[in-house]
């Protein structure tokens, strides 16, 4: 469990650098989605994290899985701060790019 905490952690410091760098008019906001969405698949996180690290998964399928789960990043709070589709679905891609990444 320790190394998923590790993960964890290191994904949360990872969506908090994305709003930073990019979202940086939204970045509270982009910060609470970005978290919520983690939050909402922790499990999943943690069953394809520790899968691809005994080499059950490789990072291809980790990421279909994660793309999978995309529709759960609803974006909530941007959302009501009025960002149009385009500007969600870009901070969507970047979001799920950032997770896979880390």
């Amino acid at each position: 469990m320790s190394m998923f905490n590790d993960v964890i952690s290191a994904v949360y410091a990872a969506i908090k650098r994305l709003a930073e760098d990019s979202w940086s008019d939204h970045k509270t906001t982009a910060i609470k989605d970005g978290e919520a969405f983690v939050s909402k698949t922790k499990a999943d996180l943690e069953l394809w994290t520790t899968q691809l690290a005994k080499g059950e998964l490789t990072r291809h399928e980790f990421e279909f899985l994660l793309l999978a789960k995309q529709e759960l990043a609803t974006l909530e709070a941007l959302k009501h701060e009025g960002l149009a589709a385009a500007r969600l679905a870009k901070f969507r891609s970047a979001l799920l790019g950032t997770i896979a990444d880390t």
